[in-house]
């Protein structure tokens, strides 16, 4: 009778594990959103290649935000506390501040997708509103 019932609990138990960890049954928003855009890594970008991730966000806040555009190639850009959004050329990229991986998207819709994925709201403004 013991046996059975233990038999019983180790089913439960592995019936669980298979549920819980079945990757066809699983699938976040930010796998989804990752899967969409192409990566690359922040240290390839001139301007925060020596800076460490920790202060990237300080050094951006202290950038002219209209130079940082004229000499990353962004056309549009946007930011808040957590994120920087922006485009170049026919691609939209996304960062979070500290990352080590810049998103990069080839539609805008991709972009607002990702944004709303991680609950951010940011316009992309013209380097003039800077």
């Amino acid at each position: 009778m013991i046996i059975k019932l233990i038999l019983i609990v180790i089913v439960c138990i592995v019936i669980y594990f298979v549920v819980q960890l079945n990757p066809f049954q699983h699938h976040s928003d930010v796998q989804e959103t990752n899967q969409a855009a192409a990566t690359y890594t922040l240290e390839d970008n001139a301007l925060f290649r020596n800076i460490p991730l920790s202060q990237v966000k300080t050094a951006f806040n202290f950038m002219d935000k209209s130079e940082f555009m004229a000499v990353s190639g962004l056309s549009l850009m946007g930011y808040n506390d957590e994120y920087l959004a922006g485009k170049r050329g026919d691609q939209y990229i996304l960062y979070k501040f500290g990352d080590s991986q810049v998103l990069v998207f080839n539609d805008e819709s991709s972009l607002q997708q990702a944004l709303l994925d991680k609950n951010q709201h940011i316009e992309l403004k013209d380097i003039s509103s800077y």
